[in-house]
């Protein structure tokens, strides 16, 4: 356990290192009222869970109350049952990661990147990455140039369908060297732990953490 002050969530977050966003749109400067900044009150993951594996590479953190939409703050959709991606159709990564073909090895973005990259077929890819013995939870994208990078992990990876941005999966890794043509990046799959997802979210949070003062993070495995 930890002090839950330690660990927060910043929702509406755009750019790092200024405290107002603000970017042109049509012509015009638009801004962003200031990102939230919440505690969290539990930290879930599967209970398989092992720090360095990537199957089950993935966790759940939930807020002490619901926060409120904005045009700048929304919630994702989650994939329906048996959505299935087409190999080449294109998904989206966003992150503060490290940045590529910069001239200062190890610099970070400071405004949320967005990149689009293509799935690969599932085969294809575990020829790629041999000697990881993939697991099918993984969802393979990239390798052409574009890529996710180290600070990205966790982020999320989306698709858009039917109007709507639904999240299908989570960075997890990739090659060593970020955007090495024909190494595609490597995503937990979401729609893979929607069962898991679902029994979580019927998880009542415990009343202790719906107090005004969270004194602890509980990090809880379930299975």
């Amino acid at each position: 356990m930890t002090a839950s002050g330690r660990l927060k969530v910043r929702l509406g977050e755009y750019d790092l290192i200024n405290s107002t966003d603000c970017a042109e749109s049509e012509g015009r400067l638009v801004c962003a009222p200031a990102p939230l900044s919440e505690p969290v009150a539990e930290a879930l993951l599967p209970a398989s869970y092992s720090a360095g594996a990537l199957s089950q590479d993935l966790a759940l953190l939930r807020l002490p109350r619901a926060t409120s939409t904005t045009d700048f703050i929304r919630p994702v959709c989650l994939p329906e049952t048996g959505m299935h991606l087409e190999p080449n159709s294109v998904l989206h990564a966003t992150g503060w990661g490290e940045l590529l073909n910069s001239s200062h090895s190890g610099r970070y973005a400071h405004i949320k990147k967005n990149v689009s990259l293509p799935v690969w077929n599932m085969t294809d890819c575990k020829k790629t990455y041999e000697t990881l013995h993939l697991p099918d939870s993984i969802i393979c994208a990239g390798g052409v140039g574009a890529d996710t990078c180290r600070g990205d992990s966790g982020g999320p990876l989306t698709v858009r369908a039917g109007g709507r941005a639904v999240l299908v999966g989570v960075t997890a890794a990739g090659y060593p060297r970020c955007g090495t043509a024909g190494f595609p990046g490597l995503y937990t799959s979401i729609a893979h732990y929607l069962p898991w997802i679902r029994h979580v979210l019927t998880r009542p949070l415990k009343p202790a953490s719906t107090s005004k003062f969270i004194s602890t993070l509980k990090i809880i495995y379930v299975s």
